[in-house]
């Protein structure tokens, strides 16, 4: 053989051998893939038999036992019983035996069998009339033709005829003109006859309430008791009385108020929604930077542009920095945003950390020694001082462009009220301490800046329409508050001036008691002063300042005043004088006029317009009386 025959043999013989190689490659790959395969299928089937075994396995049955008939109580097998409702309750499988109580008509029984995965329902159905007969219900009293209501509706007279109301818990209210009411529960039961004989009391001569709220629909709890739902005149024993009215979706109101024998009571509610989009905010900065700001007493943080969400109403703020002496004040919050700048002053040298500190505003919890003062008065209430006030033209307006830049309304009124007086000065604390001790209504704070003949502060709306109408029963006189338009009148004297006495604000010292030297040097607050002094730190006693032209004395500073007029937002106040206590009673917010003690320049035009909830009390607003003639 020759060499290249050798050669050709071994290359066929090589050819070979790598062919049986790549297929045993071949072979080891797919038995590996076939392994794969076989544990993938082994773990699939395991799953699957997991789920076949566990997945589809019988759920505990359930039931629910629902009615038609409120406060209905089921019991299953005789355990203890729960409230009837369409939320199911896990049974064990087998029998069960349902019994329902406490509807008003014979107990229901049943038996249902439960099997596994099985939700199970039982509705029972109560009708009056079908099968069983429904309760049969007569109501007599003692006083003949009796109104009788049940649960708050009026369903006719007593032992007129038989009533037959739906099974279950009800309350039975019988009542007669001059008598006390009467309220009966009762549970009904169908089938059976209810005799309920009411006895009415004579009603003792005493008080009656009014309720006007802001909200309609309301209901009403005197004394814990109700829900009173009527809005009728409600009776009072004399004496103290706690007060609460609901609605759903506001915040509850709640006062005390204590009435005499005989007194018509007419008291404001106002509750405020529960809706984010009318809670005022408020922004405080300051001068210093990173000054702590504390609201209502709680810290919440460094002044700035971040505003604080807070409920209308009054509250108190404070701003302190550390080596200066804090900034303090009281603000009423109503919808929208307020924004409050607190200027820090410098210390004097040597004077903060050693010697008191005095508050910005004096301490509104500081309590009135009532006994010393109702102790103090003399003499029995007697008719105020009054001014006729002379009629002017129809159609009078203010002076040409003078729009009340500080206010959100125009104040002009088109036409004069009719034939009034008003007081000459403003209730004096002596004044209204006496109505406050007859009537056992706590008295207002002073301050410390004097009683008797200082002008009362620190009384709200109400506080001011109360003494109206007492004073009115003592003296046999109509007294009331006066409108908006009647006020601006009186105040005007016939003026035609920014000012009742010209258009120069540095002769206020002369005409009123406003924020000029002595009140800043006392008080610092942030705003301008008056560069006249008067030497009147903080109210003044009334009449202690020349009159206007009507012979009216204080009607700009000293203190603000309440009228009967609601605040409106937008467009001209009331006009023709109408007295708004009647037609406005439900507003939660009324105008103030007239400027106060701290007032700068600006507010005390005869134009400048002011508003303060009716349950706001604070120590720049009070007020006088208006008379018809």
């Amino acid at each position: 053989m020759s060499t290249t025959e050798e050669q050709e043999i071994r290359l066929k013989i090589n050819e070979l051998d790598g062919d049986n190689f790549s297929l045993d490659g071949r072979r080891k790959k797919y038995i590996k893939y076939a392994i794969l395969g076989a544990l993938a299928i082994l773990i699939v089937a395991g799953v699957a038999w997991y789920c076949m075994a566990w997945c589809t396995k019988p759920q505990p049955p359930k039931l629910a036992v629902h009615s038609n008939v409120s406060d209905a109580e089921v019991s299953i097998d005789e355990e203890a019983p729960y409230p009837a409702s369409l939320k199911a309750r896990a049974l064990a499988a087998g029998e069960h035996l349902i019994r329902m109580d406490n509807t008003g008509f014979p107990p229901f029984e049943t038996r249902v069998n439960l099997k596994k995965g099985e939700n199970h329902t039982v509705h029972v159905l109560h009708v009056s009339g079908i099968g069983d007969p429904g309760p049969d219900l007569v109501v007599d009293a003692n006083i003949p033709k009796s109104r009788v209501y049940i649960d708050g509706e009026e369903v006719g007279r007593t032992k007129t005829s038989h009533l037959t109301p739906d099974p279950g818990k009800h309350e039975i209210r019988v009542e007669q003109e001059g008598y006390q009411p009467v309220r009966i529960p009762i549970d009904l039961v169908a089938g059976k006859r209810h005799m309920v004989y009411a006895t009415l009391t004579e009603q003792i001569q005493g008080a009656t309430l009014l309720i006007k709220a802001n909200v309609s629909a309301y209901v009403l709890y005197i004394n814990g008791e109700g829900p009173i739902r009527t809005e009728t005149n409600h009776a009072l024993a004399p004496g103290e009385h706690k007060i609460r009215v609901e609605r759903e979706g506001y915040s509850p109101f709640e006062t005390s108020i204590r009435v005499d024998m005989g007194e018509r009571h007419m008291l404001h509610a106002t509750l405020m929604p529960i809706d984010c989009s009318s809670i005022p905010d408020l922004v405080v900065d300051a001068n210093v930077p990173e000054s702590r700001l504390y609201i209502d007493g709680r810290n919440v943080g460094a002044v700035g542009p971040i505003p604080h969400a807070l409920l209308p109403g009054r509250h108190r703020i404070k701003v302190k920095r550390e080596g200066y002496p804090p900034f303090e004040v009281g603000i009423d919050l109503a919808e929208g945003r307020c924004t409050l700048h607190a200027t820090l002053m410098e210390p004097k040298q040597g004077c903060y950390r050693n010697c008191r500190v005095e508050p910005l505003l004096p301490d509104p919890l500081q309590p009135v020694e009532t006994r010393a003062v109702c102790a103090g008065l003399q003499g029995n209430a007697k008719a105020p001082e009054m001014i006729e006030i002379p009629p002017g033209k129809e159609g009078a307006d203010l002076p040409e462009g003078e729009a009340d830049p500080h206010s959100s309304e125009d104040s002009r009124h088109g036409h004069l009220p009719g034939p009034f007086s008003l007081g000459k000065t403003e209730v004096t604390f002596e004044e209204y301490d006496r109505f406050a001790c007859a009537t056992g209504r706590e008295l207002p704070r002073d301050h410390g800046w004097g009683r008797k003949r200082q002008p009362v502060i620190n009384v709200d709306w109400n506080d001011a329409v109360a003494y109206a109408q007492w004073l009115s029963r003592k003296t046999g006189r109509q007294y009331r508050l006066p409108t908006e338009a009647e006020w601006e009148y009186a105040a005007r004297a016939g003026s035609a001036g920014t000012y009742f006495w010209g258009d120069d604000p540095q002769s206020a010292c002369d005409y009123a008691n406003a924020y000029d030297v002595s009140a800043k040097k006392e008080h610092n607050y942030y705003w301008r002063g008056l560069s006249c002094n008067d030497g009147q730190k903080n109210t003044a006693p009334v009449g202690s300042y020349k009159p206007n032209a009507f012979g009216l004395f204080d009607m700009i500073g000293n203190a603000r005043e309440w009228t009967a007029d609601c605040w409106r937002a937008r467009g001209k106040a009331r006009e023709h004088g109408a007295p708004s206590q009647a037609t406005d009673a439900a507003c939660s917010w009324r105008v103030t006029r007239g400027g106060a003690w701290h007032s700068q320049a600006e507010h005390l035009q005869s134009a400048h317009r002011g508003k303060l909830t009716v349950h706001g009390r604070i120590n720049s607003v009070g007020f006088r009386l208006a008379e018809d003639l």
